[in-house]
């Protein structure tokens, strides 16, 4: 099995925290959490996921929130497959608060993706 790297850049004026779900389905229902980063504001963190430790399951998301409640900025994330696939997990996610956002809370910039 491949392992794969979850890019985040995080262009807010807050910390945030990023939770790694994976499921068997599409879907955020019943998904298990396979890691946990922090990423600084205005900075950018990769983690390497290896389903041979986690566990593989078909779909991957996020799930983020900020520390602090940020003002301006956006964040974006990939899954890093190789030099040429790079996978958008969110796309200019604008979080204005400390609540946790998912693809249930924000669709269309927050996306389920097979791994």
């Amino acid at each position: 099995m491949r392992t794969y790297t979850i890019y985040v850049l995080n262009g807010l004026d807050a910390d945030i925290r990023v939770r790694v779900k994976a499921n068997k389905n599409a879907t955020t229902s019943g998904a298990l959490s396979v890691g946990e980063f922090e990423v600084k504001l205005g900075d950018a963190e990769g983690r390497t996921i290896s389903p041979i430790l986690t566990g593989w399951l078909p779909y991957v998301y996020l799930e983020l929130w900020a520390l602090s409640s940020p003002a301006s900025g956006e964040v974006n994330a990939w899954l890093v497959k190789s030099k040429d696939k790079q996978v958008p997990l969110v796309s200019g996610l604008e979080i204005r608060d400390i609540s946790s956002h998912d693809p249930d809370t924000d669709p269309g910039k927050i996306y389920i993706v097979e791994w």
